[in-house]
This record gives structure tokens, C-alpha cells and sequence, in this order.
């Protein structure tokens, strides 16, 4: 569905909206040299940071529930940011986040009545959708695919064709798509060419060598084995250490992070008024997050300091350049990317040689009209609607540092004020998970069986923390056992 002229009943609505005041902190972007950095725009003031505080009259705010599709990181800051600067409430919305986890289907949240929206990868969203799920893609907040495929340089695997005989890890859960999608465009069976191999959602079995390659994102697992130490050196891996692969450069990259609503209520007016606040408060937080990183990436701790300060800064930054620029405005759906995700989804094989996709996608599926309306709306809040939501360049990326020899997991330090934290600190940061769908229970794989977990009280102090296959586990296990302080850093 193409982008349509804006309704009469838009306009009337928007005008009736004045903008509240959103309480910019100043702020610039922190940014400095990376490896692949692109050059930091200039900041700009929070959207409706123009002390105009008369906002229209808030009877009784409209609840909404937002289901994300994973649990609480900067991958998500935008709808936080909404949260946290007013912006959904200067919309008389009162909006609950409800995480993410790994037995939680966003977009079947959402067509079961579990929530008001959802956050959900469009191909994931179209598979629910092709099933019965009556559920529209309303704005695409993500431009691109951020998906990599990571090997050490001595396996040779500088493309897909170079899967063939190795050992490829994925997630499953809907997040191998793209894999696939690869391994179809490179001419491989994944049944017979590819051992396929469900990873945990770290870089641990990479690192460990139990696979020749893992699925990464761009904003998250590729920090963490630039912040792991290379047993040989006793320096931190760089990214000369790594051939990266990256699915959208491959072609194969399909439209991920998007917001979806209920088809059917979108008939309904009060519903689709509710969508039109909800998705411009929304790109409202977005737009701060690109000018307010440190910002955003502090909101996001305040909800989950789990992953840690150094992480969700790298994490924020990254996540910008998959949202920005935004050539058609933020939030629209470009049809030539949506046709592109269509046909991967419907041409990918997976293990069994089923696609994705093995029905047309109708035109319902997607609309603009929802996120052009907002647009509107925004017109009459926003100064400089233009340079809020159209193209922008991003802020580039910070240095990783890590703390050698620290005894304490929540040492490492950000050096430049970016970073990401080692692998030393990821097994704190499946404490969530555990508490949840992962405590005591395998994966579903398909792939053959996810290897147990282990629990162990790694700061002694009686909480017990998962670390499935995590490099010197058995070690730490050992020396808990003996009394002794675990030497987290010198097992990577």
C-alpha cells in the first residue's frame, strides 16, 4: 500500500493539538573515533523544546500497552523516551511497556488482545500474519537490517557461499530468517551445505570455537566480542580480528523493528485516533534519541541497568544508524523495501525446504496512512518538522575499553564514554532471562538440542547466575567451590 493524501479529518485533529514542552537537557552527542564511524551530526533541541508548556485539555489519559519483542535495551529507547519526556502523555496516552522474552510472540500478544501495539521484525510479523493473525504494520521505525554474521578471520568465511561445510549459528525464534535467506541467495541447501547450530543469545559458542560463525546484531552481540580478550595476547580483540558479515549488504536484510496494530480495531475511530498519537509521540522519542544519545541510553538504565552504561550507549548509538537516515520521513514504509522483505520471506528455505512466507502478502498488511497522519500531527507541535523526522546523518561510534583484571563484574569502565561490556559481564546479563522463560528449561531449536545451562553463584553473595556455555565456566564453578575469588577476565 502506497503512501495516501492526507484526510480532512487529520487535519482537524491535529489542529486541535498544541505541543507540551519536553525538557531537553542541552545535550550533544558524545562521540569518538571507531572503527566504521560515521561523522556525528550537530545536535539539535529536543522536539517542542520551545517553552511552550499550554497543552490541550487531559480528561482521562487512554491507557496503552505496548508489547516489546525483546526485554528492556536501548534497542527500544525511543518508547522509553516517550515515556520519560511527556510525549505520550502531552497525547492524553497513559502507555505501559510490557517486555519482551524468549517465549513471548509480540505480534501474537497484540492479535490476541495482550496489548494495543507491538514491536515486531516484518517478517516475524507477516509469518503470525499469513496464520491468522489480524495484525497492520503502521510504522517502520527500523531502515534497515542490522543482522551480521561474525567468524574469526581463519575460517575464511568472507560470504554466504563460504557457509558451505561450516558450522552457522543462529537464534531461531524467527531471527534465522535472514541466514537462510543467504544461504538460499548463495545456492546452499541449509539441510545438507550448513551445519546449523542454535546459539544461545551471546558470542560464547563463537568464541569458544563451537561454531565457525554467529549471528549478531549490529547494536548488540558484535560489541561484545570486541570487548572479549584474546586468549593468545591478553588484549582485546579488534575488528581485524573478525570478517563480518552483513545481511543487508548481502541483499538479503529484510525490514526489522516496526510498529504493529490491531487490523481490526483499526476501523475503529477512537482506536485509530489512539494510533496516530501513539506512533507520532513515538517517532517524537526517536527523534530525541538521535540527538540526546547519553540521554536516551540513561533513560533505558533507569528501567534495566542489567546490561550496563557502556552497553546500552554503544547499543543506542548503533541503533541510530538503522533508523536513521530516514529518506521518506521517519516511520514511513517504503514500498520497494517492503516488496524486497516480501520476496526474500517468500523465497528463503529453511531446514525442511518450507519458505517463510508461501502465500502473497495483501495489500492490508501495511499502511502509511497511519504514520502520515502523525506526520501531520506533528506539524502542528514540532518547529522544523523536516529536520525532526527527514534524513539525517547519525552520531558515530565510541571506542570499547574493558578493565583487565577486575574483581568486581560491574568494574568495567567506560573510556571516551562508550563501550560495551565483555563476556565477563554478560553472564549478569542473562540474570533476566533467567527469571524467566530460560530458568530450568532447553530451547526449542529444530536444530537439534540446546546444551544446559549452568547456575552459579558468581559474586558469592547467594544469587545464582546462568551461564550456559559461557568460556571458564566449569573454572569459576571450581574456584566458587573452593572459596576462592573466580578470575573472570582471564577466562575472556
Amino acid at each position: 500500500m502506497k503512501r495516501t493524501t492526507r484526510r480532512a479529518v487529520v487535519s482537524l485533529l491535529a489542529l486541535s493539538l498544541v505541543a507540551a514542552a519536553c525538557g531537553d537537557d542541552g545535550e550533544e552527542t558524545t562521540s569518538t573515533d571507531a572503527p566504521a564511524a560515521t561523522d556525528a551530526p550537530d545536535a539539535t533541541d529536543a522536539p517542542g523544546d520551545d517553552g511552550d508548556t499550554g497543552a490541550a485539555e487531559c480528561g482521562e489519559p487512554t491507557e496503552v500497552k505496548l508489547q516489546l519483542q525483546w526485554v528492556t535495551q536501548a534497542q527500544f529507547a525511543g518508547y522509553y523516551a516517550a515515556v520519560d519526556q511527556g510525549f505520550y502523555e502531552a497525547q492524553c496516552l497513559d502507555v505501559t511497556i510490557l517486555e519482551g522474552a524468549v517465549d513471548i510472540t509480540p505480534q501474537d500478544v497484540l492479535a490476541t488482545g495482550g496489548a494495543d501495539f507491538a514491536i515486531a521484525w516484518v517478517p516475524k510479523a507477516l509469518a503470525s500474519r499469513e496464520q491468522g493473525a489480524d495484525i497492520v504494520n503502521i510504522a517502520q521505525v527500523y531502515q534497515r537490517s542490522g543482522t551480521l554474521q561474525v567468524s574469526f578471520k581463519d575460517k575464511d568465511i568472507t560470504s554466504p557461499e563460504d557457509f558451505a561445510g561450516k558450522t552457522i549459528g543462529n537464534w531461531g525464534f524467527g531471527n534465522e530468517f535472514e541466514v537462510f535467506a543467504a544461504m538460499t541467495k548463495a545456492g546452499l541447501d541449509p539441510a545438507t551445505d550448513v551445519t546449523n547450530v542454535q546459539q544461545q543469545f551471546d558470542m560464547v559458542a563463537l568464541l569458544a570455537g563451537d561454531i565457525d560463525a554467529a549471528e549478531a546484531m549490529t547494536y548488540n552481540e558484535y560489541a561484545q566480542v570486541l570487548e572479549a580478550i584474546d586468549p593468545d595476547t591478553g588484549e582485546l580483540y579488534t575488528p581485524d580480528d573478525f570478517n563480518v558479515i552483513s545481511y543487508e549488504d548481502y541483499g538479503v536484510g529484510m525490514l526489522q523493528d516496526a510498529i504493529w496494530a490491531d487490523g481490526t480495531r483499526l476501523d475503529d475511530p477512537a482506536y485509530n485516533d489512539t494510533a496516530v498519537k501513539f506512533v507520532a509521540a513515538s517517532l517524537q522519542g526517536w527523534a530525541y534519541c538521535r540527538d540526546n544519545v547519553q540521554a536516551c541510553a540513561d533513560i533505558v538504565l533507569t528501567q534495566s541497568p542489567i546490561l550496563g552504561a557502556s552497553h546500552q550507549l554503544w547499543q543506542m548509538n548503533e541503533v541510530n544508524k538503522l533508523i536513521w537516515p530516514a529518506a521518506d520521513g521517519v516511520g514511513y514504509i517504503d514500498q520497494a523495501a517492503w516488496d524486497r522483505t516480501v520476496e526474500i520471506a517468500s523465497g528463503a528455505k529453511n531446514l525442511d525446504g518450507a519458505t517463510v512466507l508461501t502465500a502473497p502478502v495483501d495489500e492490508g498488511a501495511f499502511t502509511n496512512e497511519i504514520v502520515e497522519s502523525a506526520h501531520a500531527l506533528l506539524e502542528t507541535l514540532v518547529d522544523g518538522l523536516d529536520e525532526l523526522l527527514l534524513a539525517r546523518e547519525t552520531p558515530r561510534l565510541g571506542r570499547l575499553q574493558h578493565d583487565v583484571g577486575v574483581t568486581d563484574l560491574d568494574a568495567h569502565r567506560v573510556h571516551g564514554d562508550l563501550g560495551a561490556p565483555g563476556l565477563a559481564d554478560h553472564g549478569l546479563n542473562l540474570r533476566k532471562l533467567a527469571q524467566g522463560s530460560l530458568e530450568r528449561r532447553r530451547l526449542p531449536c529444530g536444530f537439534g538440542e540446546a546444551r544446559a545451562r549452568e547456575s552459579i553463584d558468581l559474586k558469592r553473595d547467594g544469587t545464582l547466575v546462568e551461564l550456559g556455555n559461557e568460556l571458564g565456566a566449569a573454572r569459576r564453578r571450581d574456584a566458587n567451590r573452593a572459596g576462592e575469588q573466580p578470575d573472570r577476565d582471564a577466562d575472556g
